[in-house]
């Protein structure tokens, strides 16, 4: 019996691939300004060496507005609120904007969420790793115990190979939207869509 789906976010949730992207971009002040980010790159490279000149509250709503409701996927209510019926709880691990993952959270009823993100501290952006980028099946380890879930009663969804560490943690990986072939080849289900709720019409719950 399914208790817990956890979902990564860019391009699983959202269209976008890479999160930051849009909030580097929306920080238009700092000098690497048009390069194409992860999170890897900003946490190693640019941690304590990006000037800005406002406070956290005003960062955190430059961060939120950068927030585009028109590549979120289809579905996604629909799909919640069908988890939640079977008494299944739905969840966010993302290596991605921690906001955006509160946002979606909040809008469509997840679980629980985690995610990266960035604070202003001493005139500086400061980028704080809540989780690792090839970890991330550690994080739903903490997450599913801590419900007290079985790993076999967990479904993982993701889109790149760095999800796939999610596959040890639980008991079935789907690749949703999959970015290579390597996330196709290691998948117990591949599914390309817009829609999330495409994942469920399989019957995967049952």
């Amino acid at each position: 019996m399914i208790t817990m789906v956890a979902f990564n976010m860019d391009s699983t949730l959202i269209k976008n691939r890479n999160s930051w992207n849009s909030v580097m971009n929306a920080l238009s002040r700092n000098p690497y300004f048009n390069i194409n980010y992860n999170f890897n790159y900003l946490y190693s490279n640019l941690n304590n060496k990006i000037n800005i000149n406002m406070d956290n509250f005003e960062l955190n709503d430059i961060i939120i507005n950068s927030f585009n409701y028109e590549e979120v996927h289809e579905g996604i209510d629909d799909t919640v609120s069908l988890l939640h019926e079977n008494g299944i709880k739905a969840i966010i691990i993302t290596t991605g904007v921690k906001q955006y993952a509160e946002l979606l959270s909040k809008q469509y009823r997840f679980d629980g969420y985690v995610g990266n993100e960035i604070k202003s501290i001493g005139g500086r952006i400061k980028f704080i790793q809540n989780v690792d980028p090839l970890k991330k099946g550690l994080m739903l380890n903490k997450m599913r115990m801590r419900l007290g879930y079985k790993k076999n009663n967990v479904i993982s969804i993701g889109s790149s190979i760095m999800d796939l560490s999610m596959k040890s943690s639980s008991g079935k990986f789907i690749a949703f939207n999959p970015d290579s072939n390597d996330i196709k080849r290691y998948a117990d289900v591949v599914i390309e869509s817009d829609n999330v709720y495409d994942i469920f019409n399989r019957k995967i719950i049952a």
